[in-house]
């Protein structure tokens, strides 16, 4: 009886660590830095500044080199300047 409490606990313990070991290695999920790498829509043209739609929320936005975009056309969150979104265009064969 003291034999499976014991190998219980063991494996209660491993799948703990496991799982602590996972959410260190998580991606930031919240704050500014949480808004790299997300998709998002332009809503009103991006020549070079902008608002685009992102997470749900509309955001003042600046697209990356010489390329404008306009509204409608799917983004990708690249870095955050204050509250402004630093984006860049899709490419046709990223766009889902």
């Amino acid at each position: 009886m003291n034999a499976l409490i014991i190998l219980v606990v063991i494996v209660f313990l491993l799948a703990a660590g496991a799982a602590g070991l996972k959410a260190q290695k998580k991606r930031i999920e919240t704050g500014l830095d949480g808004m790299i790498g997300l998709e998002g829509e332009v809503i009103e043209r991006l020549n070079p500044r902008g608002k685009v739609y992102v997470h749900g929320e509309m955001w003042e936005a600046v697209i990356f080199g010489s390329d404008a975009a306009g509204r409608g056309e799917s983004i990708t969150v690249e870095s955050v300047s204050g509250n402004i979104l630093m984006v860049r265009r899709k490419k046709k064969e990223e766009v889902k």
